[in-house]
């Protein structure tokens, strides 16, 4: 990821980089780019694709876990890790309703 090289390049970080801070913010990115794709994938429900959507779904949530759990770590430091936290559980929790609802496949 880039973030370690945008971070140490910053003017206020002058070359110093803060390991637990870099790993946050790519968690943070993997999360987004996921909610971003999982938000696309089920807004266009062509029906017959509930066991993929219910997949999809679950593993966001899962990774909004991951994420919430690694940004929960520096939110005592960080006002902006809280509420990312704060922001990856409610997705969490949404998601794991949202999976709840679709069918589960036949066995």
């Amino acid at each position: 990821m880039h973030a370690e090289r945008m971070i140490s390049t910053h003017p206020q970080a002058r070359g110093s980089v803060n390991d637990a801070l870099v790993r946050c913010i790519e968690a943070c990115l993997d999360c987004a780019e996921l909610c971003s794709t999982v938000a696309r994938v089920g807004s266009r429900r062509t029906g017959g694709h509930e066991e993929t959507l219910r997949r999809l779904i679950e593993l966001c949530a899962d990774l909004c876990r991951l994420c919430g759990e690694e940004c929960r770590t520096h939110a005592h430091h960080h006002r902006h890790c809280e509420i990312c936290a704060d922001t990856c559980r409610e997705c969490e929790t949404a998601c794991r309703s949202a999976a709840a609802t679709l069918a589960l496949p036949h066995q």
